[in-house]
């Protein structure tokens, strides 16, 4: 996959130093596990390893309100997406309203990498909310 289509949207170093050692999740990155059967197999999998918190891959092909079933069946919290570009590009709106929905409370900052591995310049500009 080129890398000019993905964006990252992950925790804030500030937000995250902030916070007290202890109470710091590591989280899974559900990309991962992407071919580990289905997004429930990979949820049990991420609870049976010991993590309570995982990276979403967009939206993982389900609606909010079965990703909201599966974290809460298995324990788990959203600390961050890694989101395609055209989602961000074609429903920004819609993108942010569903990691809300799923509990995804980080603030946004967009990653984006072009195919030669250095990042874009200006490619998340406008795009940072809270």
């Amino acid at each position: 996959m080129a890398l000019s289509t993905v964006a990252s949207c992950a925790l804030s170093a500030t937000n995250l130093l902030a916070t007290p050692a202890a109470d710091r999740k590591i989280a899974l990155q559900m990309y991962t596990l992407r071919n580990v059967g289905s997004l429930e197999a990979q949820l049990f999998l991420a609870q049976n390893s010991g993590f309570s918190a995982v990276e979403l891959v967009g939206d993982q092909g389900v609606s909010r309100d079965e990703l909201n079933r599966l974290l809460k069946k298995y324990n788990l919290t959203v600390t961050s997406a890694h989101v395609q570009m055209d989602a961000l590009r074609r429903q920004l709106a819609e993108t942010i309203a569903f990691n809300r929905a799923v509990g995804n409370r980080s603030w946004w900052y967009l990653i984006c990498s072009h195919k030669s591995g250095r990042p874009m310049r200006g490619a998340g500009k406008n795009w940072v909310t809270n």
